[in-house]
């Protein structure tokens, strides 16, 4: 029973999908079965659900069959099979109810079948009134859109005014939800060929983006323009001006997309600014900066109320790079509160640790790391790249030495991702070419700048470039 796929959807639940799912269950027109009734009550009203235990099936029969003798598997696994058909229609019925457009859709699909005219029009013109009052418009938008005027077409097609069937209305209707969901559903295979080195075919996408050119008033719809612009940054990421105009799509009409739409987007925005810092683009860092600023005022970047630690110190770090420290001073203070309480003390030191290192307060930063659990192995890694940058600028030779050596041996012990070993990994070889350089040979420092730039991803390198400098 605990491996069942009725137990897996039943803990998926929220306590008002609990509640609606006991009106469901109990109402005849959905559920006819005693037993199916006295499962629910067994699971959450005796509350065995929650208790943390393995729940068998034996001991879920005798509560719902009390009277029986003798288990019988086939009789309890009837009983979990009602539940679950039952459970699966809810679903279904509570998806239809949170669209009410595309409810109205199938209303209208039905009252067309039975040629109910006066019903039907009735129905359409509130859909249509329904459909203007949309803030959201994405591709969802566009496709309800087509799905209303797809049976208003086919209602018309059965009457005598076949005249005035509206099949332009139509095409355009259907060609603005395609038009929105190819380039939204070509930007995700194109980041997934990317991320996982696939290939993919993708279809039509080159003859929709000649398209879009002879008829760029489309790309004013934010639905259309947002991943036209968006899938122009991963296919022709050296023209600077598809990602000012994606940047502005997402900033003026981002509200028209739900929240973890918007957010996927901003994010893809942040990552190409990402890309482009780490290729020695200096000015994505402001660019960067703002779609985060951005993120955080329209709360966009949270998820269930939080912001994730590692959102949250890319921020702070990218402050640093552009010396806007009372302003992530102020952002530490302010939005310390959004993090997972697990980690809010650790980041929130770890934070003003960078920050006053960054400010020359080499002591009180020192004594924020000390603060610091390094349970977490990013974070432990980013405070000992401070310590380090640290003990160089103050000539702890000894301590910067030892240090060194042993977090090369930590990064050799831990499990990293690929891009935070070799980031790290390339810091701690960069840094010990800088000890060792002779400040004087100016051909030797020149060498180790161009070492610096050409390794990629490496951490703190703007540091690292500027002690080179300052030799």
């Amino acid at each position: 029973m605990e491996k069942s796929n009725l137990l897996t959807i039943l803990r998926s639940l929220d306590k008002k999908e609990v509640k609606e799912l006991k009106k469901w269950l109990d109402s005849p027109a959905h559920n006819q079965r005693e037993d199916v009734q006295k499962l629910y009550q067994y699971l959450f009203t005796d509350k065995w659900l929650e208790r943390g235990k393995k729940l068998g099936k034996e001991q879920a029969y005798k509560s719902v069959f009390p009277n029986a003798k003798t288990y019988d598997d086939a009789k309890m696994r009837q009983c979990m099979f009602f539940f679950l058909k039952a459970l699966e229609e809810f679903l279904v019925y509570e998806a239809l109810m949170s669209d009410e457009m595309y409810s109205k859709a199938l209303l209208a699909k039905m009252l067309r079948r039975k040629r109910i005219e006066k019903s039907f029009e009735k129905n359409f013109n509130s859909a249509l009134r329904f459909q203007g009052q949309q803030e959201i418009k994405n591709f969802q938008f566009y496709l309800n859109d087509y799905l209303i005027r797809s049976e208003k077409v086919q209602f018309q097609a059965l009457g005598k005014k076949v005249a005035e069937i509206d099949f332009q209305g139509l095409n355009d209707s259907l060609d603005l939800y395609y038009l929105a969901d190819k380039l939204r559903q070509t930007t995700t295979m194109i980041s997934h060929q990317t991320v996982y080195k696939k290939s993919y075919d993708l279809g039509l996408t080159p003859y929709i983006l000649d398209f879009l050119k002879e008829k760029p008033e489309l790309l004013e719809i934010p639905a259309i323009g947002m991943y036209y612009y968006a899938l122009k940054c991963s296919v022709e990421r050296d023209n600077p001006e598809h990602f000012s105009n994606f940047k502005r799509q997402i900033t003026e009409f981002g509200h028209y997309f739900p929240l973890f739409e918007v957010r996927d987007l901003n994010l893809a925005a942040i990552n190409y600014c990402i890309n482009k810092m780490n290729s020695g683009e200096s000015e994505y860092w402001r660019e960067a900066f703002e779609l985060y600023h951005f993120g955080f005022q329209r709360k966009i970047l949270m998820i269930d109320g939080y912001i994730s630690k590692s959102t949250f110190q890319n921020f702070v770090s990218i402050g640093m790079r552009l010396k806007e420290y009372e302003f992530i001073g102020s952002f530490i203070s302010e939005y310390n509160s959004f993090l997972e309480p697990k980690h809010r003390e650790n980041v929130f030191h770890f934070s003003n640790s960078l920050l006053h290192f960054e400010t020359g307060n080499y002591e009180e930063a020192m004594s924020l790391l000390n603060q610091v659990d390094y349970d977490d192995i990013p974070l432990t890694l980013a405070g000992k790249t401070i310590l380090i940058r640290m003990y160089y600028e103050l000539d702890y030779d000894d301590a910067l030495d030892s240090l060194i050596s042993s977090t090369k041996a930590y990064i050799q012990r831990k499990k990293l991702l690929a891009y935070h070993k070799t980031s790290y990994s390339n810091f701690l070889k960069l840094i010990s070419k800088l000890t060792k350089i002779n400040p004087y040979d100016r051909s030797e420092k020149e060498k180790l700048v161009e070492r610096i730039n050409a390794q990629n991803p490496v951490a703190a390198k703007q540091w690292l470039l500027e002690q080179v400098k300052s030799l």
